[in-house]
């Protein structure tokens, strides 16, 4: 992949998270469905989707348990233990992920990891929550009140 297309990904990304802060990208939450399923070591919560055009966007958080290092990770940890920070495993990582997906959930394509993908995430969580709504609305509460 050319640093070009990379660019362009993160771009689109960001174009989602400004849409969905305008209001004019409609995410809902739903349970995790279709190829999206709890094994051992991989855990999935906050799903969300929207539709885009005549494309299904999902976004979730995906939990990835890490049992122990990798030869890096491990050389890494010697160091970090000489300065007390020692990491212990098994840990879990989590990252959102965002992908097209077809009407029956499964994944048609996933979209790079790109660190705007939280931002995406808060946005959503934000909107299908309704807080903007109950903000606003006991906002105008207290100004009649007041």
């Amino acid at each position: 992949m050319t640093e070009l297309a990379s660019d362009r990904e993160l771009e689109a990304v960001l174009k989602l998270v400004e849409l969905t802060q305008a209001g004019k990208l409609k995410w809902r939450s739903m349970a995790p469905w279709g190829d999206l399923k709890d094994v051992d070591d991989v855990k999935i919560s906050t799903v969300f989707v929207a539709d885009y055009r005549e494309k299904q966007l999902r976004l979730y958080v995906e939990k990835r348990r890490k049992d122990e290092p990798n030869s890096l990770e491990a050389l890494f940890s010697i160091s970090s233990s000489i300065s007390g920070s020692k990491r212990t495993y098994p840990y879990w990582i989590e990252r959102p992920i965002l992908e097209i997906t077809n009407s029956d959930g499964a994944s048609l394509w996933v979209f790079p990891h790109k660190s705007a993908m939280a931002d995406l995430l808060k946005a959503a969580q934000r909107q299908a929550s309704g807080a903007n709504d109950l903000i606003d609305d006991l906002l105008s509460i207290e100004n009649k009140l007041g």
